[in-house]
């Protein structure tokens, strides 16, 4: 998630989202021995997310487009959970030759050090950066029957109920958690988190009614297409392309509020040149579809294209602003 907040904003929300990962006993460790792909000398691109999701979507773009390069077969390993630790571990400690990649959220490698104890990677020794791809800003989503129609009337029903709002995420330190938190320390409204293991989970209990609202992006538009769910703010600084009639909370009243997700590509540490340089390639040819980034914008999925080098110093930067 992109750091643009003071920082008190940001140590807030650092430590509340420390709290409730000790209290929930958070996992750190890699997958277990029965999780390990066992497919022999299948290439995966490992996603930390639940099926069906933005980042899943990207995943199989990714899958797709090497295994038309390369002649290849790439697969789609799905590993939710722990705000993407276990994933990211899982791809730390693979071999090298580029059979395995992960689709790395910006949370992973720049949030989770700070948040969680005893984490079983180091974002920038143990991975090979091999592109950013896409930012995400999140969309706050509610029923479509919820009686609130605009910012003004959420932030009304959410100070005056005898109990706080409950809202779901993909998981603690996700893009939408932390969006939740922030949005929380900068409005000063107590909200209630139920992580799940990925954003569609969460969206399907917002449907149900088990939630009160929540941030999202492919999921809620999916739902919200279906005329389920019904936006009313984006986290983003400028409003979406796609819903330009949906203001961003910076200018509700909040103003500088941006907390946009981003989604890249890594591989284990120590991958060559020949192998980051066909990774790479696909990314590149992926961004560059003018096609395939208006349908992405229109998931609420921005192409922002950055080569190796360029993305592991965006890494180390963020990581770093976390981090003050």
């Amino acid at each position: 998630m992109t750091k643009n907040m003071s920082g008190g904003d940001m140590k807030f929300v650092l430590k509340a989202a420390l709290a409730i990962s000790i209290a929930l006993g958070s996992i750190t460790t890699p997958a277990s021995s029965n999780e390990v792909d066992s497919r022999g000398g299948a290439r995966t691109v490992v996603v930390p997310l639940a099926p069906g999701g933005a980042g899943d979507k990207l995943g199989r773009m990714l899958a797709q487009r090497l295994t038309e390069e390369t002649g290849r077969t790439y697969i789609v390993d799905n590993k939710p959970g722990a705000g993407g630790n276990i994933a990211a571990a899982h791809v730390a400690k693979a071999k090298n030759d580029g059979s395995t990649l992960l689709l790395t959220t910006g949370g992973m490698l720049t949030l989770n050090p700070h948040i969680y104890k005893n984490i079983a990677f180091d974002p920038i020794k143990d991975f090979t950066h091999i592109a950013k791809w896409v930012d995400s800003p999140n969309i706050l989503f509610v029923r479509t029957e919820t009686p609130v129609n605009n910012f003004d009337q959420f932030m009304t029903w959410a100070k005056s109920g005898p109990q706080p709002l409950k809202y779901g995420s993909a998981g603690i330190g996700s893009s939408q958690h932390l969006a939740a938190e922030l949005f929380q320390t900068r409005t000063g409204v107590e909200f209630l988190h139920v992580p799940y293991r990925g954003g569609t989970p969460a969206v399907q209990d917002l449907v149900s009614g088990l939630l009160d609202f929540s941030f999202s992006t492919t999921a809620g538009l999916a739902m919200m297409n279906a005329g389920r769910l019904k936006p009313l703010v984006v986290t983003s600084t400028k409003r979406l392309s796609m819903l330009p009639d949906i203001p961003t909370i910076a200018e509700s009243g909040y103003p500088g509020f941006d907390a946009s997700a981003w989604y890249g590509v890594v591989g284990p540490a120590g991958m060559s040149d020949a192998e980051v340089a066909i990774v790479q390639r696909a990314v590149e040819k992926l961004a560059r579809d003018e096609k395939l980034a208006a349908a992405l914008e229109a998931e609420a999925l921005i192409v922002d294209y950055r080569d190796p080098a360029a993305f592991k110093q965006y890494v180390q930067q963020e990581l770093d602003s976390w981090g003050a």
